[in-house]
């Protein structure tokens, strides 16, 4: 019956780093790391743990405008895509910036976001997908900042590149779907196939297979 069901689930421990509503959960199964995201406003944070013992490791990122709605982890567990409402961020696993993207509209505002594998689309950098707040579906490549054909952006929209010297980053527009939700998308999945099968799902209920 319910109650038998019930004693299957046992607490094995209760971690606390964060002083805000967790917004947000992670877990690289492949890799034994947990990542979290938390609030206040203005003092976010996204915190490592490790998932085996289960301990704390290091805060991850500090200072975020918004508790991040959204982390991912790429395959390979040393990528790590925040969203965090006018801010995108993308960071290794020990919190080196690699690409930061920020925009002034709030429409713009990042809502959910992904990093894929997908050579199909670009054969020689990494891919991300990120949602938006006025349903737009956005896709970037991380790539060298001074490589040729690197877009520069439009106004209300900055570029914070990572790295260091000829290595630094940008997050390059690729593709933009401004008409597949009319709502804020609120998350960004693959399929574990290859290639990979892209879905989207928004506010007002509707899940959008690519």
């Amino acid at each position: 019956g319910v109650e038998g069901r019930r004693e299957m689930l046992h607490v094995r421990k209760r971690l606390h780093a964060h002083l805000g509503a967790v917004t947000s959960l992670s877990v690289s199964k492949a890799h034994s790391f947990i990542l979290s995201g938390a609030g206040p406003p203005g003092a976010a944070s996204v915190v490592l743990w490790d998932a085996n013992r289960p301990r704390f490791i290091r805060v991850l990122c500090g200072g975020l405008e918004t508790p991040p709605p959204c982390i991912t982890v790429s395959e390979t567990g040393s990528m790590v895509v925040l969203c965090c409402g006018r801010q995108c961020r993308v960071v290794t696993i020990n919190g080196a910036p690699l690409a930061t993207i920020e925009v002034d509209s709030n429409g713009d505002r990042f809502t959910a976001g992904a990093p894929v594998r997908a050579p199909e689309w670009c054969s020689d950098h990494a891919v991300v997908v990120t949602g938006h707040a006025n349903g737009c579906v956005r896709i970037w490549r991380l790539a060298p900042l001074k490589l040729p054909g690197v877009k520069r952006y439009g106004p209300g929209w900055r570029s914070v590149a990572g790295g260091e010297g000829q290595q630094q980053l940008t997050l390059d527009l690729l593709t933009l779907c401004e008409r597949s939700h009319k709502e804020c998308v609120t998350c960004v999945s693959f399929s574990t196939d290859m290639p990979p099968v892209m879905f989207t799902g928004d506010a007002a209920g509707q899940v959008v297979q690519w």
